[in-house]
């Protein structure tokens, strides 16, 4: 972005290659741009010409008068980048949910239509993927599901007459499912919708008299196992469920409580003591029934726990 003030590694290039470094952001007193880019907030310096003047401003304030300055003169405009880690969701066993494309005899793939879901798995006495002949140069590693061929060869129209299809063997991870696992649950028996738009509103919509103004469910009660993958992909599906229209709660979850994660061996305690555990309970998972005309209640996520002395 050649902004060598404000980012580290623009900084470093800058004084590899002899480049001047303007700041942007006024730095803190005695903090020296000659020693490393100043990358934390401050007043915008050195960012104004004939027709936008930016200076004086602070950073989050600058970016969006910037942004309306490029929309109104048809030169770019605001846009929300999601970023995300590099998720492996194609999995190679048969438990999971079946991804609902076919391929052609040319290899091509396609979606099936809204008429041919839901896509299930099908009877099989064999879970084992298929291995690789070391007496079979042709032959090579398959999903469990390559073995059900008359559950992968199909013969389907898609709009062109009838052909031949070869279903896709790979399946989901389950997190197709649980990553917006919570909608589901209030309204479990709709053929016509991911989630009725009433009973979305009723349960999760947002209740700023309550102090809920994102909406989602009240309190997600979890192991901090969940943080960076499902917590992190479920927020992403419901953005984008939110950006569609489909639900009016722009989070789905409100309040988010980890309970402390238990380990085998000794760990050290701020004290100087440590928590050795010597007993384990199963999960106990709490549920409470979504049917009942009444809201006494918060709805939770889950509520699981491990019990030690």
């Amino acid at each position: 972005m050649a902004v060598p003030s404000g980012d580290q590694r623009d900084w470093d290039f800058a004084r590899a290659y002899d480049l001047d470094v303007i700041a942007t952001i006024a730095p803190p007193e005695g903090f020296s741009l000659d020693e490393a880019a100043w990358t934390g907030d401050g007043e915008i310096i050195n960012s104004a010409n004939a027709e936008i003047d930016l200076n004086g401003m602070g950073k989050d304030e600058a970016k969006a008068t910037m942004t309306v300055w490029l929309e109104e003169k048809g030169y770019g405009r605001g846009a929300v980048t999601y970023r995300l880690r590099d998720w492996l969701f194609s999995r190679q066993r048969y438990w999971g949910e079946p991804f609902p494309i076919v391929w052609d005899e040319d290899g091509r793939p396609h979606a099936l239509p809204e008429s041919m879901l839901p896509v299930e798995l099908p009877e099989v006495s064999d879970y084992s993927p298929r291995t690789f002949d070391p007496d079979d140069a042709a032959s090579s590693p398959e999903a469990p599901l390559g073995k059900a061929t008359e559950w992968v060869e199909v013969e389907l129209d898609l709009g062109d007459g009838k052909r031949k299809y070869r279903r896709e063997t790979n399946t989901m991870p389950q997190w197709a499912g649980s990553c917006w696992y919570e909608l589901r649950y209030i309204d479990p028996t709709d053929a016509e919708h991911m989630v009725d738009p009433a009973n979305e509103a009723y349960w999760m919509g947002p209740r700023p008299e309550a102090g809920n103004t994102s909406g989602g469910t009240d309190l997600y009660v979890g192991g901090v196992e969940h943080a960076v993958l499902h917590l992190l992909y479920s927020r992403f599906w419901h953005k984008v469920l939110f950006d569609l229209g489909v639900v009016s709660s722009s989070e789905p979850y409100h309040r988010l409580f980890n309970q402390a994660t238990c380990r085998p061996t000794p760990t050290p305690m701020p004290a100087g003591s440590t928590c050795r555990p010597t007993r384990w309970r199963r999960p106990r998972t709490r549920t409470a029934s979504l049917s009942s005309p009444g809201r006494g209640s918060p709805l939770t996520a889950s509520t699981a726990r491990w019990a030690s002395p």
